[in-house]
């Protein structure tokens, strides 16, 4: 990966949980299928945020696990 390629793949990561922790602070409830489609990742990736980038956040993580809503 390049440089270039791996500062793009920095700032999507960086945005999307920007976006993430923006839904969560406005109370906004989601599920794991809604944030894949709207930043058009895989839903494996969104799971690989929330519990992976947040994990030296247990506040933010327990609130992330609290508010996304299960589809089964």
């Amino acid at each position: 990966m390049s440089k270039k390629e791996k500062e793009s793949y920095h700032d999507k990561l960086a945005t999307r949980l920007a976006m993430i922790l923006q839904k969560l602070n406005g109370g906004e409830k989601f599920t794991i299928e809604s944030l894949a489609n709207e930043f058009g990742v895989s839903e494996r990736t969104i799971y690989t945020d929330l519990n992976k980038r947040f994990s030296q956040r247990p506040k933010i993580r327990s609130l992330l696990i609290s508010v996304v809503e299960r589809v089964d």
